[in-house]
């Protein structure tokens, strides 16, 4: 009798106590260790991303939208990338064709299916396969550029140094710079472009527009031997413990109004179909890639 008064008088109790151990052991029984984090409701997700690429405010935005905690690292370079990846997990991984192709081979990367990226269709057909990676099946690109050359039409003509064998034999060769300046020294050399220390760079296309769109001394063009086309993709580790906000995240990011949001913010050129039909300058659409003959082009 005793005992069936006090379960009587604490069976509420009871009840919420067995059904909470029973949904817990659900839970684990279900993700096991892939997803200790959504277990208990906290999300975190780690983004390993190139510098500028993503805004603080999307991040708040997926933030409030998805209760989850966003962690962003940056890196510059291979050596940054490596050194970030062994002291550290992460989850969501933004690269360029060289790491990505490197991911891929070493098998790093989850596969992303239409079934569970399914705004992957918004990626223009131009940019529908990659050499490495032919039915996007593990990155999705999502901006692009072109490496090639800006230079001082007020300074210089196109016909000087295109149809120079070695440029740095010719008269301006100390206005020239041949190499692909890295992020860390970006600033100051567009600094000596604009006050003229130098006329000649070999740069990515969105420098070049972006000097271009201030001062109309400026102009682009591409090297004989064609352009290298570039690609910033984004993926998902195999190993991340949060695999379902991941993929989520990447959904998000190809939203229409979230890509105007990232193309105004870093000014790279998008991949997304569906801004070009949107009131921003040409160069920032997918189909401008169509202004250049894809002969010319290489990865």
């Amino acid at each position: 009798m005793k005992l069936r008064s006090y379960f009587k008088k604490y069976h509420v109790v009871l009840f919420v106590i067995f059904f909470g151990f029973g949904f817990l052991w659900g839970k684990f029984y279900y993700y096991g260790d892939r997803q200790p984090l959504e277990v208990f409701g906290k999300r975190e997700l780690h983004v390993l991303a190139l510098p500028q690429i993503i805004s603080d405010d999307v991040l708040e935005n997926y933030h409030m939208q998805h209760q989850t905690q966003i962690y962003l690292d940056l890196y510059e370079t291979d050596e940054d990338f490596k050194e970030k990846m062994n002291s550290k997990e992460y989850d969501v991984v933004f690269s360029l064709p060289d790491l990505s192709k490197d991911l891929i081979l070493q098998e790093k990367l989850m596969k992303l299916s239409d079934a569970n990226i399914k705004n992957k269709k918004q990626i223009s057909p131009d940019f529908s396969t990659l050499p490495y990676d032919k039915g996007l099946d593990f990155v999705i690109p999502v901006f692009w550029g072109l490496r090639g050359i800006v230079f001082n039409k007020q300074k210089t003509k196109k016909n000087e140094f295109l149809e120079a064998r070695d440029i740095s034999k010719t008269a301006f060769k100390d206005k020239a710079l041949l190499s692909i300046p890295p992020l860390s020294v970006l600033a100051d050399v567009m600094q000596k472009l604009r006050d003229e220390t130098l006329w000649i760079a070999h740069v990515d296309s969105y420098v070049a527009y972006e000097l271009m769109n201030v001062d109309e001394k400026f102009d682009f063009t591409i090297a004989p031997e064609g352009a290298t086309l570039w690609t910033a993709n984004v993926g998902v580790f195999k190993a991340s413990k949060n695999p379902s906000s991941a993929l989520s995240f990447i959904e998000f990011l190809l939203q229409k109004e979230i890509m105007i949001e990232l193309v105004k913010h870093n000014k790279l050129s998008t991949t997304h179909r569906d801004l070009d039909t949107e009131n921003i300058k040409p160069y920032l659409k997918s189909s401008f890639i169509r202004e250049v003959s894809l002969k010319d082009l290489r990865y």
